[in-house]
């Protein structure tokens, strides 16, 4: 039996090196941004697969493994360059995480799968893929939205936004729409329509 605690605390160990910090809205204490990343992910994990696969388990806790060490201004401005960014950061995310489950001597399979949730694959298709792509969406509005908006212009939020709510189950809108951050997403999506 493999030990996934460790798998976690290996990870941690990786994002507690990540200088950015933020409240803990639980605890009220300052982690790394990483850190409560990972803690964040795996609370909504919880909340919509609470019989999740160990390999889902490992993938939601690794979703922004090291990410900090990869910054989007190390990539050209615009969406290409962004695109860029994203494609490789997901690579970046599943070779780390692979070679942490590699050392703890994890099966070939398992590792694989982690991988593959990792880098996306099946989104659309895969039900597990699914939910780390709802894990992730909930975390951004939880806990980036409301200072992420202002630095964009009204048109381009607004086309952020829709872009989300498409890559989400319904089950995760949900969710979502109880957020604080849900005022300003149904406010912006309202001056959309009007």
């Amino acid at each position: 039996m493999h030990n996934l605690q460790e798998v976690f605390e290996r990870i941690n160990l990786i994002n507690s090196e990540d200088e950015r910090r933020l409240v803990d809205p639980e605890t009220g204490t300052s982690l790394p941004q990483e850190v409560l990343y990972s803690k964040r992910m795996t609370h909504w994990l919880n909340v919509l697969a609470p019989n999740a696969s160990d390999e889902l388990r490992v993938a939601v806790f690794a979703q922004h493994i090291a990410r900090f060490k990869h910054p989007r201004k190390t990539y050209p401005e615009g969406r290409t360059g962004y695109l860029k960014w994203k494609a490789a950061l997901l690579q970046i995310h599943a070779e780390t995480t692979a070679a942490i489950l590699e050392e703890m001597k994890f099966p070939n399979e398992f590792i694989a799968r982690v991988s593959r949730l990792l880098k996306k694959q099946g989104l659309g298709r895969d039900p597990e893929t699914q939910i780390l792509e709802d894990c992730a969406c909930l975390v951004f509005i939880e806990m980036f939205y409301m200072d992420f908006a202002p630095t964009q212009g009204r048109e381009k939020m607004i086309d952020i936004v829709q872009k989300t709510l498409r890559r989400m189950s319904e089950s995760a809108k949900e969710h979502a729409m109880k957020l604080p951050a849900a005022v300003h997403v149904a406010k912006l999506l309202e001056s959309s329509s009007a």
